[in-house]
C-alpha cells in the first residue's frame, strides 16, 4: 500500500499521528502522496513501520521509495504531454 492509498484508507488523524512518530511534517507527507517527494530508505522504514503500529494497515518500504506514480512527459514530434 502506497501513501496515498493508507491515508485515504485511515483518514487525517491517523496521518497526523504518523507525521509526528516519524519526525516530519504533514507538508512534506503530502509532498510524497502528491510525488513531489521521496523518503529515503531510513524513513520509508520508519513511516511503514509507524503506520502498521497506529492503524494495523501499513504502507510498503518498496511503495514509498519508487517514484513510478509521477508524471512522465512524453514528446512526440514537437508536443509533449504528461502521462
Amino acid at each position: 500500500m502506497n501513501a496515498g492509498q493508507w491515508w485515504n484508507e485511515v483518514g487525517s488523524d491517523a496521518m497526523n499521528e504518523l507525521c509526528d512518530a516519524v519526525g516530519t511534517t504533514r507538508a512534506y507527507f503530502y509532498r510524497i502522496v502528491h510525488g513531489h517527494a521521496q523518503p529515503g530508505p531510513r524513513m520509508a522504514a520508519k513511516m511503514a513501520t509507524e503506520s502498521l503500529r497506529i492503524s494495523g494497515i501499513g504502507m510498503t518500504v518498496d511503495s514509498l521509495l519508487k517514484m513510478d506514480h509521477l508524471p512522465v512527459e512524453v514528446i512526440v514530434g514537437d508536443r509533449a504531454a504528461k502521462v
